[in-house]
């Protein structure tokens, strides 16, 4: 998260072409698969609100398996998906009832 922090804050000072950033993305994955981690939510909403990005979480890989009702990292860290700008999910992984 620190490194992520001061990545946004050298991008927005060098900017385009001598303007600032306008638009910041954060893409992320809820989890990761290939190490099973999983996406600092928490820090990243702060992250997005502090600086004014849009945070992309794929949900792809936790929909059906992640959080109590398997509603994803959203439900898992108690966080509204309402301040997820955009968010892609599936239900290839979803385990059965």
């Amino acid at each position: 998260m620190v490194d992520l922090e001061n990545q946004i804050r050298k991008h927005i000072i060098a900017g385009n072409r001598g303007r600032p950033w306008k638009k910041i993305f954060i893409v992320v994955e809820g989890v990761y698969s290939m190490h099973g981690s999983m996406a600092r939510l928490p820090e990243l909403i702060r992250i997005k609100e502090e600086y004014g990005a849009i945070l992309y979480l794929d949900e792809a890989h936790c929909m059906g398996s992640v959080g109590a009702t398997g509603r994803g990292v959203t439900e898992h860290f108690g966080i509204s998906p309402k301040k997820i700008d955009i968010m892609m999910g599936t239900f290839a992984k979803c385990r059965p009832s």
